[in-house]
Parts: structure tokens; sequence; C-alpha cells
């Protein structure tokens, strides 16, 4: 990063370390290249920690070629580049979507070429820090790959959820977007799901040499936040746009998917409580 966005990302962390007791956590899902289903997995997860009564903004973040609306079936009348384009306000494009989720939807296909420079990056997680107070998340659906959106994206943000698959060439991509982290100094709080697992083992054993590789060449520290299976179900949902919760509530992928959620809150919480000990210690 150059200099001025090091300063940027300096004064933001100050400035949260100061309100971190009253600001939602900032959530990345992101993932090394299309086709994981990382944006599926974004909304449907957002989805259940609503229904755990957690307050939830989540954003598409892909500015230029979001999904999130296709998924719900909604068109979009002030999409995210609205925003961008200093057309409205933040706060005036939020969507209520249920009692604790609201979504910021993004646009397909958008012609005006914004561009992401360090202001609009700035202005956005400033305003985004004065919606914090009315949060417990704020779930960031970015555009796959390590663009520099996304590396941005992920210095403000809390925590990282890399959504691969179990095949090698996904397994690498997402050692790549790590690598990205620890060259570029971004240290956020790393999990992974892997997704679309045709079997337990099989997730795990392509976690396990994804932390191997990690551990081995990296040195930082990456945790498995769940397996989610393959299913046609998926494909289902994708088409009746509705969220899976709706078309198969009794499903094993909503049950992984729950099961996520609650080991994420969890974890969150073990977090808060390690954070809050060394405040108190230091």
């Amino acid at each position: 990063m150059d200099s001025q966005a090091t300063r940027l990302i300096e004064l933001f962390n100050l400035k949260k370390r100061d309100s971190a007791a009253n600001s939602a956590k900032i959530v990345s899902i992101i993932s090394g290249k299309g086709g994981t289903g990382k944006s599926f997995f974004a909304l449907n997860f957002a989805s259940q920690l609503a229904k755990r009564k957690k307050k939830i903004l989540l954003i598409d973040f892909d500015y230029n070629f979001a999904n999130l609306h296709l998924f719900l079936n909604k068109t979009v009348a002030n999409p995210l580049s609205h925003f961008l384009l200093d057309r409205t306000t933040l706060k005036e494009i939020i969507e209520q979507y249920s009692e604790n989720l609201d979504i910021i939807f993004g646009d397909s296909g958008f012609d005006n070429n914004i561009q992401m420079n360090e202001e609009k990056i700035e202005r956005t997680f400033f305003n985004l820090e004065k919606l914090a107070v009315n949060y417990d998340y704020i779930i960031l659906d970015s555009a796959a790959g390590g663009n520099e959106l996304t590396l941005r994206q992920i210095s403000f943000s809390n925590y990282n959820i890399i959504v691969t698959l179990p095949e090698p060439t996904s397994i690498m991509d997402a050692y790549v977007m790590l690598k990205y982290c620890a060259v570029n100094e971004l240290k956020p709080i790393n999990t992974v799901v892997v997704n679309k697992s045709e079997s337990k083992e099989e997730g795990k054993t392509a976690f396990s040499n994804l932390n191997s590789a990690v551990t081995h060449f990296l040195s930082i520290d990456v945790k498995l936040l769940g397996l989610v299976s393959s299913s046609d179900l998926v494909t289902k949902s994708i088409k009746s746009q509705e969220l899976l919760s709706k078309t198969a509530p009794t499903s094993q992928i909503i049950s992984e998917i729950s099961e996520i959620a609650e080991r994420f809150i969890k974890f969150g919480q073990l977090a808060n409580n390690n954070q809050r000990l060394i405040s108190n210690l230091s």
C-alpha cells in the first residue's frame, strides 16, 4: 500500500479502537475466484445471524457486478453506485429485508465507470462507522479475487470469511488471498468456509491442506468456520430467487449454515473477551 492509504487506515483504526465497544464488527466475505458460492453463502449466513437476534447490515460490495438483488428478485432503485457517485447518502440506500436484516444492494452492468479511488474508499468506511452503532455486524460481500478494492476493504475489516471449494485450484486461490493479507500486513481474524463439499472428510481434508500451507509459508493463523454440503437445493433456491431457508428450511445446508452462524457468534464473543483481557492487562 502507498503511504496515503496507510495513513488513512491508521487514522481509521485509531478512531475505530476508540469506539469499538459501541460499533458493529465489519466482516468481509471473500474468495479467490468466482464460482465458490460466496454471495449465496453471504446472504444465507446474514439471514441466519439475523434470526438469532443479531442486527445485520449486508452490503453487496461488488459495485459493478452485483448479484444479491438477483437472489431475492429485487428491483433496486438506489444501489451502492448512487452513493459512490454522491447522489445520495449511505443511510438512504439501506433497504430493510426482515426485522433484523438490512441490505445495501449493488447493480449489474453499471456503465458509469466508477473508479474506486482512495477518497471513495475512505468516505465509504467513515460513513459505515457512523451506521455501525445500529448493528451487530456489517457484512461485506466482496468482489471475487484480490483486486485493490478488496485489499482495502480487508484492511478495514475485523473478520475475513474466505469461501473456498474443496478442489485444489480453489484451495490455492484461497491461499493466495491469505498471502495478499500477509504481504500487505492486513490483520483481520481469518476464517474459512469450505463450500460444496461432497463429504465432511473431503471438506476437512481441503482445509487441512490449506492450513498446513498457510502455517508453513505465511506463519499466520486461520480457523475453520464450517463446511457446507453440495446440493441441488442451492440451484433451485437461486432459480426461485428466494432464500434457502424459505425453499428448504429443514435442509442439511440450512442446518450447516445455521451452525456456522452459531459458531461465528461464539467465536466473536471469545475474541472480544480476549481483547478486553489484553486491554485490562496493558
